[in-house]
Formats: structure tokens, sequence, C-alpha cells
């Protein structure tokens, strides 16, 4: 009887040992980003969130249209890097948001890339061109500098009390 007491603390000790570690910050995740499609993120059953922000979202149409005028597939091309394994943030929803730009704009997938990332240090390919300060992030690049950070920059606005639109944001990264 001693021994099957002492065998069942066992276990419930290594049950709540397991648990508690793979909860942790400390947990080794794949440090590299993926590269996902709208149609990969959105097949995912955990992301059926990300097609319901999108069919949900009305970007501006005046502002769409600002988009359509000053995105040049052969100039500018647009990083997206969230992580798609945690779940839907407030922030992460703007991720969706833009792929519903990027669709009303007729932004070929070509001129966009998404990328799944468990923190803001995960190799991605860009790593040499521009640091991710904070995830989830937009990176707008003008030939091959990164000239403007949307989600960033949404950051700031609300932290000085100021907000904008996620489709208002990126035409002012395709103005720069």
């Amino acid at each position: 009887m001693k021994k099957n007491h002492i065998l069942n603390k066992l276990f419930t000790f290594l049950f709540i040992f397991l648990i508690i570690t793979s909860c942790s910050e400390n947990v080794s995740y794949n440090e590299d980003a993926i590269k996902l499609t709208v149609k990969e993120i959105t097949s995912t059953q955990l992301n059926k969130w990300f097609e319901n922000e999108m069919n949900d979202y009305n970007p501006d149409t005046n502002v769409v249209n600002e988009i359509k005028n000053n995105f040049d597939t052969n100039r500018h091309k647009i990083y997206l890097y969230a992580n798609f394994a945690c779940g839907c943030t407030d922030q992460q929803t703007d991720i969706a948001h833009l792929c519903k730009v990027f669709s009303k704009c007729n932004i070929p997938e070509s001129s966009f890339e998404i990328y799944s990332m468990s923190n803001k240090n995960s190799k991605h390919p860009y790593k040499n061109k521009f640091t991710i300060n904070y995830m989830p992030e937009c990176i707008v690049m003008k030939d091959t500098t990164a000239v403007y950070f949307v989600i960033d920059t949404m950051r700031y606005l609300y932290s000085i009390g100021s907000s904008e639109t996620i489709e208002k944001l990126l035409l002012n990264g395709l103005k720069k």
C-alpha cells in the first residue's frame, strides 16, 4: 500500500512538473520562422478567428483606392510577422485586417510574405535587413530598405492617446 502511495505521488509530481514546464516562457521552440499563406492560416482550425476577422473587417474604400495608386509591385514588399500558435490577440487581428486590405487592393501574394514566429528573436530570412521589436509586426519595404513599421507605429499612436486605421498606416508606409 505504501509503495502505491509513493508511486501516485511520483506520478502526480511528474504530471505537475510537465504542465508547469510546458507553459513556461523557457520552453524550447523551433526558432525558425515558418512562411505561411493566407490559405494555410485560415485552413488551420486554431486560426478560424483569422478568417472571421478578415471577413468582418471593412477597410475604408477611399484609403483602399489610394493604396492601389501607391503600391508598386516592382518596388514594394510587405512582411507580416505573428505568433499564430498563441491564439488571437488584439494586435494579431491587425494582421488579418491587413490581409483583407491586401485582398481589397488586389495586392498579389507575391508582394507580401507572412511568417509565424514563436517570438521576436526567432530567425527569419530578413533578419539582416530589419529588427522586430514586438510581435505582431508589419514591415513595408521599398526596394530593399525597411521604410515603415505599421503595427509598431500603431502601438506608438495608442501610447500617446491617438489612433489610425490599419489601412491608413499601410498607406503612410507606401508613401515613404
